[in-house]
């Protein structure tokens, strides 16, 4: 179905001063009751949704987690069928630069889109680096899902808990994301 982006704020945390942040960054501030999810959370925490759009598809949280390796793998699997067919080796060397040149077409591509991502990626440093030296809260749990059904009742396990201090945060550590693991973004 579709990528979403939750966040996690302390209870104690006076959501209508928090609020105006998410939205200069423009990102959504909407409150979800995700039961499933606030049983996982401890201590307590209120549970918001950062979409602002018709969902997170493409979000530069946990991209590089997406690679697909799969060309590499069948490759030599594929001259040998050329070679059964009676494909002669000039006919497969010219195959063999083609998918080459593919390759470097997709390297520079990737690289293109990467510089794109750690600029989104910037943007949500910017966002939870606001957040958490607003004062208003000391904390921030991010949580990437592939949704299969409601944002409400989509019955997610947490498969762990990461715990990242604001002053060693960087771009691949986002793009680097797994999902279902709550990544808690600390001021100290």
């Amino acid at each position: 179905m579709c990528h979403y982006i939750t966040a996690t704020l302390p209870d104690s945390v006076n959501l209508d001063l928090v609020a105006p942040i998410f939205e200069s960054h423009k990102l959504g501030f909407e409150l979800i009751a995700n039961r499933r999810i606030t049983e996982q959370i401890k201590p307590k925490a209120s549970y918001i949704l950062t979409t602002r759009g018709q969902c997170d598809c493409g979000t530069v949280l946990g991209s590089l987690n997406h690679s697909d390796n799969s060309e590499g793998v069948s490759f030599e699997h594929e001259l040998n069928k050329f070679r059964e067919r009676g494909w002669r080796e000039a006919k497969i060397q010219r195959w063999i630069e083609r998918k080459e040149r593919t390759k470097e077409r997709h390297l520079r591509e990737d690289e293109a889109r990467a510089k794109a991502d750690h600029r989104s990626a910037d943007q949500w440093i910017g966002f939870i680096s606001d957040l958490l030296k607003s004062g208003y809260t000391s904390r921030i749990g991010l949580l990437l899902h592939w949704y299969h059904g409601s944002v409400e009742s989509e019955q997610i396990q947490i498969q762990g808990k990461e715990k990242v201090k604001l002053a060693e945060l960087s771009p691949e550590q986002l793009m680097r994301m797994k999902e279902d693991v709550l990544y808690e973004f600390v001021a100290q």
